[in-house]
């Protein structure tokens, strides 16, 4: 992995002669941004742009806490139980692989809510934000989960089946509302 800009430069350029995979040097990105952005105390501001309601502060935690468990869980069974060796032992990556999403499944999953009520439905009530907040929490497992055993191909293809009934649901929560 990459830990300055300098090595990053190098591996890119080792990505563009297909040296090396571009899964790594995306990972590499990934940590330095976050190493940079830790250092510099920026992800603290980031703070201002979560959006969690004030009264349902608690419940939020307790969702948040149990989906990222649950939801990795499920969706590593699921993919196990689809996959060519269901009947094998469950193999070191795929439990790596759960171990991690249970860290990024609650992160990215109050981002990406915050981003659905700022862009989508900016008067959303506590209710429906409890509501919507395990859905959204197991949507961002199953991608996290299909990014680390798949690749990003496969995020790409799955989003691209699932970008009509994603409009017809935000249909549905923005009619609900009205």
């Amino acid at each position: 992995m990459a830990k300055g800009t300098s090595q990053l430069t190098v591996e890119a350029l080792l990505v563009l002669l297909g040296k090396e995979s571009p899964e790594r040097f995306i990972a590499s990105l990934i940590l330095v941004f976050l190493g940079d952005s830790l250092l510099t105390r920026e992800v603290l501001s980031m703070l201002d742009t979560i959006y969690i309601p004030e009264d349902v502060l608690l419940p939020t935690v307790l969702i948040l806490a149990v989906m990222a468990v649950v939801g990795p869980v499920l969706w590593a069974v699921y993919k196990k139980n689809e996959s060519k060796g269901k009947m094998k032992e469950w193999d070191s990556r795929y439990i790596i692989t759960m171990a991690l999403d249970m860290i990024f499944t609650p992160s990215l999953g109050l981002i990406v809510m915050s981003l659905i009520v700022q862009k989508w439905i900016p008067d959303i009530s506590d209710v429906t934000y409890l509501v919507l907040l395990p859905l959204v929490l197991l949507t961002v497992s199953y991608f996290v989960l299909t990014l680390f055993n798949e690749g990003w191909k496969a995020v790409a293809e799955q989003l691209h089946r699932n970008k009509e009934g994603m409009q017809e649901v935000i249909d549905a929560v923005k009619n609900e509302k009205n």
